[in-house]
């Protein structure tokens, strides 16, 4: 077994013949699971895909397999299909939740005017942001005492944690921990990287579960939620539209819980910040289908008789009258929301459409900024926080697409 920057990839040797083998070869089968062991012990390897075989007159023949995931088990043969809990790591989370484990300060030596440097790093209490699956950011820190060439150092963590009671599959879990991805990418506008660190089976401990302790055993699966293998790690200067502490807490466990209605539009409009060199037709398209989407979310929430799904444009209304004020970072100076919704309708379906004109290059990648930014104001303000705070933010200069 390999590890590569897709996954696993497995040569499992089959004593079986060429004509077998060529039989197999052609049906494409593999394992969807399978359990690894050498001298250090147990893998469990998920989500198989066959990678063809090799075949031998001889009937010495090897199957290649593509595995996506692989968790470091007991020796229970668990398939992790299902599980207990996920821990996963998302870039900026600490500064946005402002939890951080290490802190340091400048000293200054009253009597011999010297200077020292005090790090101190603790774990802070696990905050439960609530959710279906009781999602959780809890701090940890790690420190080796023995210097590397005169360098002490502790580094730290902030780790999502989802539970649930009963086991539930491992793509639900996954889901909750995209949408903390998604929020992050939002409120930095930045293409925010996530890493899975571990899961948890109730009925694969190592250990006695008498108390709260329980075994989580590391996962490798490199295409974990969104990834680009060209984005820059986001500077320590870069900073969110707004906090955790300015949201109200309820309501950001309802955004939790309402996933289905929520993650597809911003799972469309991320997508704008992991595409490179793209063309910015493509992004006024993805924009705008986003808007639709979180139009459409907004709509079959809202109190109605029934009727037809609405109109595009009528769709933005839903999301801008969401706003409910007119924002110079969306609208321009002077602008208002009508004017804005029309314009960039036109824009859009000049992008989708052959039979309209084709939009000026310039405008829309200003339409698409401007779309970007109306959903990232939306997510702020359904997730309670004041416009208030929202407003000065907004003139800040952010890198959005």
């Amino acid at each position: 077994m390999s590890f590569d920057d897709h996954g696993a990839e497995v040569i499992w040797p089959r004593e079986i013949g060429f004509e077998e083998a060529w039989q197999r070869n052609q049906g494409e089968s593999a394992p969807s699971t399978l359990i690894f062991r050498d001298h250090s012990g147990y893998l469990t390897l998920r989500e198989g895909s066959s990678g063809g075989m090799s075949m031998s007159s001889v009937g010495s023949s090897q199957q290649r397999i593509r595995y996506r995931s692989v968790v470091e088990t007991g020796a229970s043969h668990a398939d992790y299909d299902h599980i207990n809990g996920m821990s996963s790591e998302v870039e900026g989370l600490a500064r946005w939740a402002k939890m951080h484990a290490v802190d340091g300060r400048l000293e200054i030596d009253s009597e011999r005017k010297s200077p020292r440097v005090v790090i101190t790093a603790g774990n802070l209490d696990p905050r439960e942001l609530g959710g279906p699956l009781a999602l959780t950011l809890a701090t940890s820190f790690n420190h080796d005492p023995t210097p590397t060439n005169g360098v002490y150092s502790i580094s730290e963590a902030l780790h999502v944690r989802t539970r649930s009671s009963e086991t539930a599959p491992w793509e639900v879990h996954a889901a909750a921990h995209h949408m903390i991805q998604d929020l992050m990418c939002l409120v930095y506008g930045y293409q925010c990287r996530a890493r899975l660190d571990s899961v948890m089976r109730e009925d694969d401990q190592q250990f006695g579960t008498d108390d709260e302790r329980r075994w989580w055993p590391s996962v490798y699966e490199p295409t974990f939620g969104r990834t680009d293998d060209t984005a820059e790690p986001m500077k320590d200067n870069r900073q969110p539209l707004f906090y955790l502490d300015e949201t109200d807490p309820v309501r950001v466990a309802n955004w939790l819980s309402d996933f289905d209605s929520w993650s597809r539009p911003t799972w469309i409009a991320v997508t704008t910040l992991f595409q490179k060199n793209s063309t910015v037709e493509a992004q006024l398209l993805q924009v705008g289908i986003a808007l639709e989407a979180l139009g459409y979310a907004i709509w079959r929430r809202t109190p109605q008789i029934g009727g037809r799904t609405p109109t595009y444009e009528r769709l933005l209304k839903y999301v801008t009258d969401s706003i409910g004020v007119e924002l110079s970072a969306i609208y321009g100076d002077g602008g208002n929301a009508d004017d804005w919704r029309q314009k960039f309708n036109s824009a859009f379906k000049g992008a989708k459409h052959a039979d309209n004109p084709l939009p000026d290059g310039i405008d829309a990648i200003r339409r698409a900024r401007e779309g970007f930014t109306l959903i990232r104001c939306w997510l702020a303000v359904e997730l309670g926080v004041e416009l208030t705070t929202l407003k000065p933010r907004l003139d800040r200069s952010h890198e959005m697409l």
